[in-house]
């Protein structure tokens, strides 16, 4: 009915702001989960000004200029955020409480801002996918929506959703836990070549030393004729 609600006081089912099509004609549609759902956990947030928009720094924002939505924390001063508004100051907050709603499309509108209902889980920041520190052309937005597809349809027929101590709804916990290790693969195939690399190297050390020890016995050694 376009009435303004708080993030804390939105509901699973409740229709809200995703878009605005053609002509600026606004689309509805119902939350159909939470991935993150605590009142009371502590959490940093980028505030950006004057939109008064809070996201954790890992959370996705469209910018103008950029095809994909960008983690928070890359937002300068200067940006204009897709609704139109133009970031002139830059705050990191601390706050109570914490709220991610899941929508068909993948978006929302807060405060006039589309933002992503997902978030980039490499610890490099970026809007993209890294592979062994190489960025792909895919979207943590992209990635995370396609995803999710099969749970949009599992919560098509299970309504009610859980949380558990951290606020992550319990559907998702382990389907999360793989994303983020599929999403840290890269780390681990650098941690991998540089281990084996070591042990190749140490290896090979080992064995030169061995042989000048050898050669340097053999030039010692005096004979009588």
């Amino acid at each position: 009915n376009g009435n303004i609600f708080k993030m804390k006081d939105l509901k699973l089912g409740d229709k809200v702001l995703v878009s605005y099509g053609k002509h600026g004609i606004p689309k509805y549609e119902p939350i159909y989960s939470f991935a993150h759902y605590h009142e009371t956990k502590a959490a940093k947030f980028v505030r950006l000004l004057p939109s008064q928009l809070e996201l954790t720094p890992h959370h996705l924002v469209f910018v103008e200029g950029h095809s994909q939505p960008i983690p928070a924390a890359l937002v300068r001063i200067g940006d204009v955020l897709k609704g139109g508004k133009k970031v002139e100051q830059i705050r990191h907050v601390k706050r109570q409480g914490i709220y991610a709603p899941f929508t068909k499309s993948g978006t929302l509108v807060v405060n006039g801002v589309t933002v992503s209902n997902y978030i980039a889980l490499q610890t490099h920041l970026s809007p993209w996918f890294q592979l062994c520190f190489i960025s792909t052309p895919l979207s943590y937005h992209w990635l995370s929506h396609v995803f999710l597809v099969p749970y949009r349809l599992f919560r098509q027929i299970v309504e009610e959703e859980k949380y558990d101590s951290n606020g992550i709804v319990t559907h998702l916990r382990w389907p999360h836990m793989a994303m983020f290790w599929i999403s840290q693969i890269s780390l681990i195939l650098i941690s991998f070549f540089v281990i084996s690399l070591s042990l190749i190297v140490s290896k090979s050390l080992k064995k030169f030393f061995q042989m000048k020890w050898r050669l340097r016995t053999v030039a010692g050694i005096t004979t009588k004729l």
